[in-house]
């Protein structure tokens, strides 16, 4: 284990920044105040697209030699794991991401095979990264930009650290130096083997190196897993974006209409009861650390309800949203209100989303954190009220802008949409639904350990020092049945598109269990409409969801679970979720769907039965399953007592239909589901077909007829069988009709979905 030694002469304080991806242009018209001309060149050229790199390497290939440039990888000094070099054209042998940064299956990286660095022992370890030693940053700091790719069930997590040290060190010398490491930067979640690019800032009073520290998931040493880096560059600071105040406000400023002279640069309050100590810092000693952070002073002459406000540059228009990070403190009897404003520059139409009024009740600074989306230009404000004269000092530091989402901070902090949750004191907005079985509930907010998953967690756990907690689905208990449901429902505030995104964990304790259950994301409102669904998934780690859709005036947003077949253990997991305006691709793509898709648990979802040329009696139509028929189970979870539509007849010919809604014209589409038959009747047919709705005319597009004698041959009484047509693009909208004749027999459809698009589409059975 590393032992941990601080020293006040090598003191430090960093922020981040996850992505170098926005673009910003910088007019004078966007803030309060004019811009002087020398003071807009300055802004403009803090950018880690600049060139006088103090430190870059890109992992340079000749032949068989990858270049490490200045990079320290001999670290057994530290009682570490050594990272080594790789290339994609390598990688199914070595391990690694199939090509560099740059796209290029021949250029070189740097690379940690994770089922590598396990011990003797069984036992997971670090590997280390390390820059060459430097001495003090000065106030501006230094940015360091990289490339990272990571993959594989046995990652664990990639960090970045500042490590410093008490003097400069001889790295030739086999000796362990005495050092203090300070987080600055991590990811856990594993980018599919993508590259993608980020930034830090951080400063240093004192010699010190930068170290990438790869850890492994102890879960999963014996399985392959890589971390990988690419195009590191260390240029002046601060990086693009950042403001921790320890210059200047950065490319901030006070508008015309701020109170005095606005948020100024402050090492830290000089009152007492009001205000922070000193400027933020992400150590977690006492010691003293430099730098300055932006104060809005509660001073005489200032008076209740004065207000100030810092305004960023223009933020460009985007349809993904930006994570908006930032350290406050707001401590005193007296404290006003904070709050984050968004303005879109073509309609002046500014959004509060984010408030806090009154104090934190604690002197500590608190990190955080909110998404912003606008597809048009806007700018942001921070918007500081006095409550009371003299103790109610607001300060603001370490601000950063992150291309993604992120969930709201402080938990339970509100702004214009309160749907963000953490889960880490409570369900927030979103009301917990046991409705089925409320003396025996299926879902409760738990914490992580013991015989629960660990939640998905961020950064903010450790800040906060809060427990890991998360909305569980339990599928172990017996006293829960097949097809139980419970969902975490929230009212959406005003109509418009928004994106939900959210962390899911599905599993069971046997590994090969692929009954387990569905977890959907429901729309209702005058009808409840599914707008993305997973079904049986077993997942090894936490997964990132995204879901897109469009609400009307008073309508809610429901995260529903349905439990599958009974299970020794297991669970459907919920957490970190985020709720914006906004459009977004749904993520994961499985979990696309239609308004044809139907799994009948509960219903016909947006499927009719009509009955042609015939009365309507009840029971010559298609039916939900009511565990009439001997030995037919359940297609999704495997269990009886329903979840399918069924006809029957034990004497009169019977036809009934089961009748879509209509589907998009110009399209083409795959259709799949699942079928049954059961008994003698050498009349039972079942067919799809397709109507125009302009037309009305009616296509047979799939035909299975009992009376063939080469198809009763692969057909087995209460046996699923797949099945699977084309529907060829119209140039009306069409409605599928699905039509069963039986007699002294009896028919089921199951698992209905709709694919766009024919590709690979071929009919199934093969013998229709």
């Amino acid at each position: 284990m590393l032992k941990k030694t601080i020293f006040s002469s090598s003191s430090a304080r960093a922020i981040v920044v996850l992505g170098l991806s926005l673009l910003w242009t910088a007019r004078a018209q966007d803030f309060g105040v004019p811009f002087e001309e020398n003071e807009e060149d300055e802004v403009l050229s803090r950018s880690p697209r600049q060139t006088n790199f103090e430190e870059q390497c890109s992992f340079e290939t000749l032949g068989d030699t990858i270049s490490t440039c200045d990079l320290i990888t001999d670290v057994k000094r530290f009682e570490v794991v050594d990272w080594t070099t790789g290339k994609g054209e390598n990688s199914v042998w070595q391990g690694g991401p199939p090509t560099d940064a740059s796209n290029s299956p021949d250029g070189g990286y740097g690379i940690i095979e994770m089922s590598q660095m396990s011990d003797m022992n069984g036992k997971g370890q670090q590997a280390w990264l390390l820059t060459k030693q430097t001495p003090s940053t000065g106030p501006d700091g230094r940015c360091i930009s990289f490339n990272f790719a990571t993959d594989g069930l046995s990652f664990g997590t990639l960090e970045l650290y500042l490590i410093r040290f008490e003097d400069e060190v001889d790295f030739a010398n086999e000796t362990k130096p005495n050092f203090d490491r300070l987080r600055i930067w991590f990811e856990r979640d594993p980018t599919m083997g993508e590259w993608m690019n980020s930034s830090a800032t951080y400063t240093a009073t004192g010699f010190h190196s930068l170290a990438f520290v790869a850890m492994n998931d102890m879960e999963y040493l014996k399985h392959p897993g890589y971390a990988a880096i690419d195009n590191i560059a260390i240029a002046p600071g601060p990086c693009e974006f950042d403001c921790h105040f320890d210059k200047n406000l950065c490319s901030f400023k006070n508008s015309d209409d701020s109170a005095g002279s606005g948020w100024v640069l402050r090492r830290g309050g000089d009152k007492r009861g009001t205000g922070p100590a000193g400027a933020h810092t992400y150590s977690t000693d006492n010691r003293f650390t430099p730098g300055s952070c932006a104060i809005f002073d509660s001073a005489y002459p200032r008076r209740p309800g004065d207000s100030a406000k810092l305004v960023s540059q223009t933020i460009e228009g985007r349809n993904e949203p930006i994570c908006l990070s930032f350290w406050a403190s707001m401590y005193g009897r007296g404290i006003g209100s904070l709050s984050v404003d968004y303005t879109v520059i073509s309609t002046n139409e500014t959004t509060t989303v984010w408030k806090r009024e009154g104090s934190f009740n604690t002197d500590r600074w608190i990190q955080c954190r909110i998404s912003v989306s606008s597809a048009e230009d806007f700018f942001v404000s921070f918007v500081g009220v006095i409550g009371e004269p003299e103790s109610g000092d607001i300060a603001l530091d370490t601000i950063s802008f992150t291309p993604g989402e992120c969930p709201s901070l402080p938990p339970g902090i509100k702004g214009s949409i309160s749907g963000d949750c953490t889960f880490s004191s409570s369900s927030c907005d979103w009301k917990v639904e046991n409705y089925e079985n409320p003396s025996n509930p299926f879902l409760d907010i738990v914490a992580g350990g013991g015989q629960n998953k660990d939640g998905h967690k961020d950064h903010s756990h450790s800040v906060y020092n809060l427990p890991d907690m998360y909305a569980k689905f339990d599928l172990s208990s017996y006293r829960n049945r097949p097809r139980q449901t419970s969902a975490l429902i929230n009212r959406v505030p005003k109509p418009g598109f928004y994106c939900l995104s959210f962390w899911i964990f599905m599993f069971a304790t046997i590994p090969t269990e692929n009954k387990i259950g569905t977890l959907r994301v429901i729309v209702g409102g005058e009808r409840n409409i599914t707008v993305w669904s997973l079904t049986n998934q077993q997942h090894s780690k936490w997964e990132k969801v995204k879901v897109p859709f469009r609400v009307n005036e008073g309508d809610f947003v429901a995260i529903e679970a349905t439990k599958g077949k009974n299970l020794p253990g297991g669970m459907i997991g919920v957490d970190d979720i985020t709720f914006y305006q906004g459009v977004c691709d749904i993520l994961p793509a499985a979990a696309s769907v239609t308004l044809l898709d139907c799994y009948f648990d509960k219903d016909r979802c947006g499927w009719t039965v009509r009955n042609p040329n015939q009365d309507d009696r009840t029971l010559s139509n298609w039916l939900l399953g009511k565990n009439t028929l001997i030995n037919m189970r359940d297609k999704t979870y495997g269990v009886d007592k329903g979840g399918f539509m069924m006809m029957e007849s034990y004497s009169l010919a019977i036809r009934s239909q089961l009748v879509s809604t209509s589907i998009t014209a110009n399209e083409a589409y795959c259709l799949t589901f699942y079928f049954g038959q059961y008994y003698e009747d050498s009349d039972a047919k079942l067919t799809v077909a397709l109507r125009d709705l302009n037309t009305n005319d009616l296509t047979t597009v799939w035909e299975l007829n009992k009376a063939s004698v080469t198809q009763t041959a692969f057909l087995r009484n209460f046996e699923w069988v797949f099945a699977q047509v084309a529907l060829p693009a119209s140039s009306s909208p069409q409605q599928v009709i699905i039509e069963g004749r039986v007699k002294r027999s009896g028919l089921t459809i199951d698992n209905i979905r709709l694919y766009p698009g024919i590709e690979n589409c071929k009919k199934h059975p093969t013998y229709v």
